[in-house]
């Protein structure tokens, strides 16, 4: 997958958490990683590799993990105001 592709991806997911965040507190990973297969990949992605996205958010405190949800921090979305704007 071309670094470009990677990129997209990670910045529809980060955008998503963030819209969950505000609105329900957070994502579960179960809801995440469907939503990626099925909305932002179009089925062409493997759990192992939203896995590792995910786990490059949080490697990064773009996403934290409180309780069983995620939810999107203030680093992620200043990072998304200057990636995406």
């Amino acid at each position: 997958m071309p670094q470009s592709e990677r990129s997209q991806i990670i910045k529809e997911m980060l955008v998503w958490i963030l819209a969950k965040t505000k609105l329900d507190g957070g994502v579960r990973r179960a809801e995440l990683i469907r939503f990626v297969q099925l909305e932002i990949t179009d089925l062409g992605a493997a759990t192992r590799t939203v896995e590792k996205y995910l786990y490059d958010l949080c490697k990064h405190n773009l996403v934290v993990i409180k309780g069983n949800k995620y939810l999107c921090t203030q680093t992620g979305k200043n990072w998304l105001e200057k990636k995406v704007s």
